[in-house]
């Protein structure tokens, strides 16, 4: 100490805890420090110790605060954040519920109607044969697309990958759509834009790849009164194959943007146009897409103008 300089320490201390050293030097006379210096030093170092004390503990309140408001956000963001999830399950449910009665509801309404007339002597068994094979063919068709949206539920679908010829599925389809009945009566073309390009092939999950293909070409089928239907093919980068089903249809307006894609949704004309659809199709399409790594969506310019709704598959590796 006196090769420092030091002439007394005083402890900071509060109850019997020790927080800090008040070191003083020498007096500028050399004089030693009295009983009266000691005295008021002591009295200083305990309202020094207790300011100390107090601010430290300020300084822990604050921390306290910080983190007690930080708990009190997360909290409200969850319950913020669960209350519009509950919301979205309650629009879902009430969509769901209309899905339902419309769906399933209206072909076995239809169906009791013949049997109650087929029993009345009203119609013969061959004439309602018809009916109920198309009644019992929406109801199977939409448990089919409930079925396979609660499959594709979650973020890692389970896909069966492996190498396949897109451009023959495509052709077989086309093939298949050209002989439907509302295809001649519309006399509607399916065409293929040849490309300037050897179509490669892709890896996907071939059976549901399939099922996207033919439900855009079935809608493009379906909204489209006249004119034609066009499939063509761009490679994005050498890695990605871009597929695209043209329409020369009704269209997409402005207010349906944001209902493209989402569960039980259709656009606001649709009942008009075809009253048959469970609102899950393009629910169903985004999923399967997405799980076997694409991309999936649209373009119109409007009502009126037709439509255009491309999907990327990767391009499959050479062995």
């Amino acid at each position: 100490m006196k090769d420092k300089k030091i002439g007394i320490c005083l402890p900071l201390v509060v109850g019997k805890k020790m927080t800090g050293l008040i070191v003083l030097g020498e007096k500028n006379s050399r004089n030693p420090y009295t009983k009266e210096d000691l005295e008021l030093l002591v009295v200083l170092s305990k309202q020094a110790g207790i300011a100390i004390e107090n601010a430290r503990q300020y300084e822990q309140i604050q921390d306290f605060g910080k983190m007690l408001q930080s708990k009190v956000d997360e909290q409200v963001k969850d319950i913020k954040e669960k209350n519009e999830h509950l919301q979205e399950l309650l629009i879902m449910r009430s969509d769901f519920l209309k899905v339902i009665s419309h769906q399933l509801n209206t072909p076995l309404s239809i169906i009791r109607g013949y049997l109650s007339m087929m029993k009345e002597g009203d119609y013969k068994a061959e004439e309602a044969l018809p009916v109920f094979a198309m009644g019992m063919y929406r109801i199977i068709n939409t448990v089919n697309d409930f079925c396979e949206a609660y499959k594709l539920e979650g973020e890692n679908p389970v896909m069966s990958f492996q190498k396949t010829n897109i451009e023959g599925m495509v052709k077989e389809i086309i093939k298949e759509k050209s002989g439907m009945g509302e295809v001649k009566d519309k006399k509607l073309k399916i065409l293929i834009k040849k490309p300037g390009f050897r179509v490669p092939t892709v890896y996907c999950d071939p059976e549901r790849i399939k099922r996207v293909l033919e439900s855009l070409i079935d809608n493009a089928i379906v909204y489209t009164e006249k004119g034609f239907i066009e499939i063509s093919y761009e490679v994005i980068g050498k890695s990605m194959l871009k597929i695209s089903i043209m329409d020369t249809g009704c269209g997409i307006s402005l207010a349906d943007k944001d209902r493209m894609f989402q569960k039980f949704s259709r656009g606001i004309k649709a009942p008009s146009i075809h009253q048959n659809g469970s609102g899950l199709g393009l629910y169903i399409a985004k999923k399967i897409i997405e799980g076997n790594g694409g991309e999936i969506w649209y373009e119109s310019e409007g009502e009126g103008m037709g439509s255009i709704f491309s999907f990327t598959l990767k391009v499959a590796g050479k062995d």
